[in-house]
């Protein structure tokens, strides 16, 4: 094999192997992003949730607070 064989075996190893270079690539960044998001989305869940629990929990406390006046007022 002399050099100009080497050098075209090279090439068309890089033009097959460039596609598959690109589209791991991509299913890497697209991994990545869909972890990320999970990630970020799981977070603010639970701390939604828990924000939304406390608000709540307060809104009970008044209503309940505002019946106990309301059956002073009337007794």
């Amino acid at each position: 094999m002399d050099r100009e064989d080497i050098d075209m075996a090279e090439r068309d190893a890089q033009r097959a192997t460039e596609p598959l270079v690109k589209a791991a690539y991509a299913d890497g960044v697209d991994a990545g992003r869909q972890l990320h998001y999970q990630r970020n989305f799981d977070e603010g869940y639970r701390k939604g949730f828990a924000v939304g629990f406390e608000h709540g929990q307060q809104q009970a406390r008044r209503a309940l607070e505002d019946v106990a006046r309301r059956k002073e007022a009337g007794n």
